[in-house]
């Protein structure tokens, strides 16, 4: 069994009439805003974006080719860690994923902790685990089994983790949770789940949800991924 969803639903509502922020209201909880950023976005003024309330950030660290299977660093990647650490943000990592199985998950891995460990940036947020399929084309992960799929995530993990003391976490959405991760994978990692509804519709455990992918931020241009983070108040 996956540990379930603690949040009612109810209670999350956006912040205000005209805002695009949602945010989640509950005594025993409290929500911060957040962002995910990679190169797609270039260039960020990161005080610009923390001063209109944005609190940690996911940055893209890597990636791994859908056709070749090279191993690629986001190009902004060290800069947008240290100058979100900077603004005062919270800085997590996520390494984008095409592993065909547990010795290639384990490659990028280390790959994702020597960008960050160049970064010089201190993370207070996982390292998390990316893998999608390809929208519009074909990924040479795209044929994978459930048990691959989670096998490889655990052998991420398992290399980030000794290789760095830091968390990992796992990106995934209700699709995924039903069809490509079993229970233990589902409740071994903290999640960042990704549901573009105005409540998530997941019946398992998260602890970072993706909400929007539309949506505008200051000092940023273009359509950003919005994200709340829910932490339970001690």
């Amino acid at each position: 069994t996956v540990r379930s969803n603690p949040y009612n639903p109810a209670n999350f509502s956006y912040l205000d009439e005209i805002s695009e922020n949602i945010a989640y209201f509950d005594e025993n909880y409290e929500s911060l805003q957040g962002i995910d950023v990679s190169d797609h976005q270039g260039e960020i003024d990161w005080e610009a974006v923390a001063d209109a309330g944005y609190e940690f950030v996911f940055g893209r660290v890597g990636f791994r080719g859908y056709g070749e299977g090279t191993l690629n660093e986001d190009s902004m990647a060290i800069e947008y860690m240290q100058g979100a650490e900077a603004a005062g943000l919270e800085v997590g990592a996520y390494f984008f994923s095409q592993a065909l199985d547990e010795e290639e998950a384990a490659e990028e891995a280390l790959f994702a902790v020597d960008v960050i460990k160049r970064s010089g940036v201190r993370m207070t947020l996982p390292l998390v685990y990316d893998p999608e399929f390809i929208e519009g084309a074909q990924g040479r992960a795209d044929n994978l089994s459930r048990e691959q799929i989670s096998a490889n995530a655990q052998a991420f993990r398992e290399a980030a983790e000794g290789a760095m003391s830091c968390k990992t976490a796992l990106y995934t959405n209700l699709y995924w949770e039903n069809n490509y991760f079993d229970n233990e994978t589902l409740n071994d990692f903290e999640i960042w789940y990704a549901d573009y509804e105005e409540a998530p519709q997941t019946p398992y455990h998260f602890t970072w949800w993706q909400y929007s992918e539309t949506g505008s931020v200051p000092g940023i241009k273009g359509e950003m991924d919005l994200n709340l983070w829910i932490k339970r108040v001690d």
